[in-house]
Formats: structure tokens, C-alpha cells, sequence
């Protein structure tokens, strides 16, 4: 249980955290930088939350069904959408990094 279910949620807040603060630092720090850093963060959240559903997938069924799920484009809109669900556990953390990266500026003040 804690393997399928607690380890991904903390994966996910993991990089709900670290990817925001890592783009932060490669875009202007502007309003226009803010939003940007934040539709790139979540976009990569995105991917990476349909990527850790995908390694979650291959331990409980390693198997040659999955290989072919993963190869099928049905397979992969599914994980998309998983990734897209998992925007709940994910967003809000988010959002709270995003708009506190303005504290963080050194150059432009807020």
C-alpha cells in the first residue's frame, strides 16, 4: 500500500516543490517571468506525475501487457489523463510556490 500509494504522492509534492524553484531561476523575474515559470512548471508536473503513474503501472504489472498499454497511443492518453487528475495533489503546492517566488527575486522588488 504505501509503495502504490503514499511513495507517488510524495514524489509528486517532491517535485511540485523542486521543478518551480528550479525554472524560477531561468526566467525573468517579472510578472510576465512569474507566469511563464509557472505554465512551464506545470506543464512539467504534468508529464513527470504521467511518468511516476507509468513506473507505478510496470511494478504491479510487469509484464508484456504493459509494454504493449505503453505502446499504444491508448495507453498513453490514459497516463495523460492520470497526470492531469494528479493536478490536485499538485496544483495547490504549485500555486503557493509560484506566488511566493517574488520573495525570492534578488534583482527586481516586489
Amino acid at each position: 500500500m504505501i509503495l502504490h500509494v503514499a511513495l507517488p504522492i510524495l514524489l509528486i509534492l517532491g517535485c511540485a516543490i523542486g521543478i518551480p524553484r528550479l525554472i524560477e531561476r531561468l526566467v525573468p523575474e517579472t510578472i510576465p517571468g512569474l507566469a511563464l515559470g509557472a505554465v512551464l512548471s506545470a506543464g512539467a508536473l504534468w508529464m513527470i506525475s504521467a511518468a511516476i503513474f507509468a513506473g507505478v503501472y510496470s511494478l504491479q504489472a510487469p509484464s508484456s501487457q504493459m509494454i504493449a498499454l505503453l505502446g499504444r497511443s491508448d495507453g498513453i492518453w490514459h497516463l495523460l489523463n492520470l497526470g492531469a487528475k494528479a493536478a490536485l495533489i499538485w496544483a495547490p503546492v504549485l500555486a503557493l510556490v509560484v506566488t511566493t517566488a517574488p520573495r525570492r527575486w534578488k534583482t527586481a522588488v516586489w
